[in-house]
């Protein structure tokens, strides 16, 4: 499981944009978990979340002035809240900026879950 962590680890650091943060970044916190990122968030997710809890996802930012939304928060959070509701069977609650909501909502259906646009 570790070697699969690790993999997915490079994968989601990929400093594509060349920004030269994500590398500092990370190895700054794989220095205090001592094992894959993703690894040890899916364990504190095991381990914290409780069946039928509550769970919030904040998630979206505007990339630029003219309001275009990210796009892969979105879709990350989504897929989270997936495996969060399936594994844990808790009540998911997404929240995002009024931008994020339609990238938000589209996702949220493809994978069969609902979005309400207030709590």
């Amino acid at each position: 499981m570790e070697k699969i962590a690790e993999e997915i680890d490079k994968l989601i650091t990929l400093d594509l944009p060349k920004r030269r943060v994500i590398d500092h970044l990370y190895e700054a916190a794989r220095k205090l978990s001592r094992e894959p990122l993703t690894l040890r968030a899916a364990q504190l997710i095991q381990e914290r979340v409780e069946d039928k809890s509550n769970v919030i996802i904040v998630t979206g930012f505007p990339q630029s002035k003219g309001g275009l939304q990210e796009t892969d928060g979105p879709l990350g959070a989504i897929a989270l809240a997936r495996v969060i509701k399936e594994f844990k069977n808790t009540k998911i609650y997404l929240i995002g900026e009024d931008n994020a909501l339609k990238v938000l909502e589209a996702c949220a259906k493809i994978v069969g879950l609902k979005v309400k646009k207030r709590l």
